[in-house]
């Protein structure tokens, strides 16, 4: 056994990343990560809009829309299905890309390409 012992490491937490200000989207619709999720809690579901020059997507809570919000598993999140919608915004693989809640239009803000300056993952 101490020579068993002898081999094993310490083991050390893996510290996830932040997904403050973020969210992810694929080419079937985009994860909305908890620290968003508060602004859409007691709703069921979700109106896009989209502005193709600035590739900028805007989610907007309502009680219903013409998408479904779909809960996360322990309420971490939601997800909005939006295979058509990410076609047209030219979204194929899973990405990180900056998000922020917009107070004054009630909507979460989805920069698809990332805000000038800055990189996506």
């Amino acid at each position: 056994m101490r020579k068993f012992a002898g081999k094993l490491k310490k083991w050390e937490p893996i510290h996830r990343r932040s997904t403050q200000n973020e969210v992810s989207i694929d080419k079937i619709g985009i994860d909305i990560f908890a620290w968003a999720a508060r602004h859409f809690k007691g709703y069921k579901g979700a109106e896009l809009y989209i502005d193709d020059k600035t590739s900028l997507l805007g989610i907007k809570p309502v009680a219903k829309g013409q998408r479904s919000l779909i809960s996360k598993a322990e309420g971490n999140g939601f997800f909005v299905s939006c295979t058509s919608l990410m076609g047209q915004a030219g979204v194929n693989g899973r990405k990180r890309v900056p998000a922020e809640w917009n107070e004054k239009e009630k909507m979460l803000l989805v920069y698809l390409k990332g805000r000038r300056g800055e990189k996506s993952n």
